[in-house]
């Protein structure tokens, strides 16, 4: 939850607040509901992966296959956007990471 706060805080995007977040973490951990885009945006870039690799897409959401290069180029923006994240957690935490 506090990754999701602190990204979203990264990236200037507006999010459910604290309480109202742990409400939907825990109905999306039990698959009661399903993150919205915004949602799986922020946890892909958190965990470094795939909206696939999350279990976010449906056989009709992955029909088109994403070429090496656009692959290479959201590797890179995620991993900056990791990068930038790891610095907001250290600096909430007090410790320079």
């Amino acid at each position: 939850m506090r990754a999701l706060i602190l990204m979203a805080d990264a990236w200037d995007w507006q999010i459910a607040a604290e309480p109202s977040l742990k409400v939907y973490l825990s109905r999306w951990e039990h698959g009661l509901t399903r993150p919205g885009e915004t949602y799986r945006t922020l946890l892909c870039a958190i965990y470094r992966t795939t909206p696939e690799e999350l279990g976010f897409s449906s056989p009709r959401e992955s029909r088109e296959p994403a070429t090496a290069k656009s692959l290479r180029e959201r590797i890179a923006e995620l991993e900056s956007l990791v990068q930038r994240l790891t610095g907001h957690l250290g600096m909430a935490e007090g410790v320079a990471l």
